[in-house]
């Protein structure tokens, strides 16, 4: 679920769990507890390149929402080719 500048993960379900957005050049996100929401937390360096390498939906947003390519690209952009 997308708004303009956040992300909402969603478990399953169909139940958001996570909220995350971009200020003052930071990735930040909170959990979301049914109608509560915890405190923002800054992703370091380490967490937003995992989010990159494990191809995470907030991976594909922050591509996307930051122009660096379409989201979906980033889908095929850390599969390893096989070895000849």
């Amino acid at each position: 679920m997308h708004w303009p500048d956040d992300l909402i993960v969603v478990n399953p379900l169909g139940m958001p769990v996570n909220q995350y957005r971009v200020a003052d050049g930071e990735l930040r996100f909170r959990n979301l507890h049914g109608h509560s929401a915890g405190a923002w937390r800054t992703l370091t360096y380490q967490d937003v390149l995992m989010h990159c390498a494990l191809k995470t939906e907030v991976a594909e947003w922050l591509y996307a929402r930051r122009g660096l390519t379409d989201g979906r690209v980033l889908k095929t952009a850390f599969q390893l080719k096989p070895a000849s």
